[in-house]
Order: structure tokens, then C-alpha cells, then sequence
């Protein structure tokens, strides 16, 4: 006759009947279901087993950072997280199926990406789909930035300054994420901030300013310094006489007292502008000159015009009359 039939998971009996219908599976359901054939009037039975693999549904992926982030030329490496029984994984960057290349490898279920090195050209967009026969799902996008730098820092801003006034300089340099700035003044530091303002110039403030550009994912650093020469402002000129009085046919020589920075000299007689000749000689920094023998034609009114880059002054009348 028609045998009767009993049912048994992992060795213990579940059911009778032909048919067996499992309630909603878990993966503790994963196993060995055997059928045991039974004839009453034989009195033999008769034994098959099915194994049944369970597969959880994939209900999450997300691409997540292993170790340091991303610095440009270093090792860096993505994996998938994901929640499920995963068969498969596919990585994809801007939307596209990523291969192993000879700067990227993947790991042996390919849940890892790695970089060996990289570079500029891998940023974008990247996700990793995993899958099994029954379900897949695809990650939320992971957003690779290249952190680099700092590279090529510049300090902007004047290589002069004027007593009394203020020099703003500004620092930038090349730099993922943006670089964080720090002043210093012939070795002592000053400021923080990309921009730095001084107070007003003394001849003190003259030296080097440094700018020194950090990267908190790199954790590097460069450095750029600029020369800042500072001018006193030009506050007196006057036309003096060095030595003897003018007498006729003997040397003499005026001088141009001054105070401030002087950059440049210039003398005039009655308001035109004078230059050497047989019988006037200036000094190297032209703030003398000199008659080898005075005469009756040099009488006149003398004066000295002392300036710099940011000012300049000319002196009162000196009214030469020759003895």
C-alpha cells in the first residue's frame, strides 16, 4: 500500500504526511530535512534528505573608510559594510563597474577596495552593490576628496612699510582640506589666520614674517617667509654748512641734514635741479656737495629735496653769498 511518511530536521521529527511546509525560515531553519518512508504491511521504511540553505536578505550597504582617510599618494583602502547573506559584491564609481587596475585591488569575497596609491584622478562617487539569488541592494554613495598639501604656500602683501602705518599680509597655499595658518616674526609667533595685520610700523617690525600652513588629515606642513623692509617717514631736511664759510676760489661744501629713511637726494638752485660738473662734485649719496672753488656765480638759493617710497621733503632756502 501507499507508505506513511514522517519528517525530521536535524534529526528530530517535525511532521507526518507527505507534504512538509516550514513555518516563516530563519537561518537557525539552515539544515539537513530527511523524509522517512514507512509500509505497514512490509514493515520496511525507506530514508531520503534534502539540505536547505538559508539566505538572509540583504537589507543594508553602506561603503565605509579603513584606517587613515584618503591622502594623496598613500595606501587607502574602502569596504562594503553590508547586513545579509551576500553572494556577490560590485563595486561602482560615478555610476560605473570599477575593475582591478595596477593601482587597485580588490580582496578575495571583494568586499575591499583598495588604492595602492592614490591619486587625484580616483575621486568621485562610490557604491557597492551586494546581492544573492533572492535579494540585492545597492550602498548610498561614499564621496572620495583627496586630502593633500599643503603645497606652494604665497604670502600676498607689500615688501615695504612706512612708519606709523599698518601692512595686512595674506597666506594661502594648495591644500584639501583647507590649511590652517600660523604667523611668526623673526621666530616668535605672532598670529594665527590666513590673514595677518600689524600694528603700526616701527623700525623694530622691520624682518622676516613666516607663514606656516598645516594640515590636520595630512598632518603636514610648509612654510613661506617674505621680507618686510619698513621706512621711516622723511620729518626734516635741512641745507647746512660743513666747515669754513664760503669764501671766494676755496672749497666748500653743504650738506643736507635729514630725518627719516632717505632713499634718494636731490639738490636745486634757485628751484632747478643741480648735477655734478668741473667745479661741484656730490658724494656717493649725493647728501653733499661740494664746491672745489666757489665763485661769484654760485650765489643763489640753495635747496635739498630728501624722499623715499612713501614720502619726501625739501628743504628751507639756504642763501649762499660768497666772502
Amino acid at each position: 500500500p501507499f507508505s506513511q511518511f514522517s519528517w525530521f530536521f536535524n534529526g528530530s521529527q517535525v511532521a507526518t504526511g507527505s507534504k512538509y511546509e516550514t513555518g516563516p525560515l530563519t537561518l537557525a531553519s539552515q539544515g539537513d530535512y530527511t523524509c522517512v518512508a514507512f509500509n505497514n504491511i512490509t514493515v520496511r521504511n525507506s530514508t531520503v534528505s534534502k539540505m536547505l540553505t538559508v539566505v538572509a536578505t540583504v537589507t543594508m550597504t553602506i561603503v565605509k573608510v579603513i584606517g587613515a582617510q584618503p591622502i594623496l599618494n598613500e595606501r587607502f583602502s574602502l569596504t562594503c559594510g553590508t547586513t545579509g547573506t551576500v553572494y556577490s559584491i560590485q563595486w561602482m564609481r560615478n555610476g560605473w563597474p570599477l575593475y582591478a587596475s595596477n593601482r587597485t585591488d580588490f580582496s578575495t569575497n571583494n568586499n575591499t577596495l583598495t588604492f595602492n596609491s592614490v591619486q587625484h584622478s580616483d575621486k568621485g562617487d562610490y557604491q557597492c552593490s551586494a546581492s544573492n539569488p533572492f535579494s540585492n541592494m545597492t550602498s548610498p554613495y561614499y564621496k572620495l576628496i583627496v586630502n593633500y598639501g599643503p603645497e606652494m604656500p604665497i604670502i600676498t602683501g607689500p615688501a615695504l612699510g612706512e612708519t606709523g602705518h599698518n601692512v595686512t599680509f595674506n597666506c594661502s597655499a594648495s591644500s584639501q582640506p583647507l590649511s590652517q595658518f600660523s604667523w611668526f616674526f623673526n621666530g616668535s609667533q605672532v598670529a594665527t589666520g590666513s590673514k595677518y595685520e600689524t600694528g603700526p610700523l616701527t623700525l623694530a617690525s622691520q624682518g622676516d614674517y613666516t607663514c606656516v600652513a598645516f594640515n590636520n588629515i595630512t598632518v603636514r606642513n610648509s612654510t613661506v617667509s617674505k621680507m618686510l623692509t619698513v621706512v621711516a617717514t622723511v620729518t626734516m631736511t635741512i641745507v647746512k654748512v660743513i666747515g669754513a664759510q664760503p669764501i671766494l676760489n676755496e672749497r666748500f661744501s653743504l650738506t643736507c641734514g635729514t630725518t627719516g629713511t632717505v632713499y634718494s637726494i636731490q639738490w636745486m638752485r634757485n628751484g632747478w635741479p643741480l648735477y655734478a660738473s668741473n667745479r661741484t662734485d656730490f658724494s656717493t649719496n649725493n647728501n653733499t656737495l661740494t664746491f672745489n672753488s666757489v665763485q661769484h656765480s654760485d650765489k643763489g638759493d640753495y635747496q635739498c629735496s630728501a624722499s623715499n617710497p612713501f614720502s619726501n621733503m625739501t628743504s628751507p632756502y639756504y642763501k649762499l653769498i660768497i666772502n
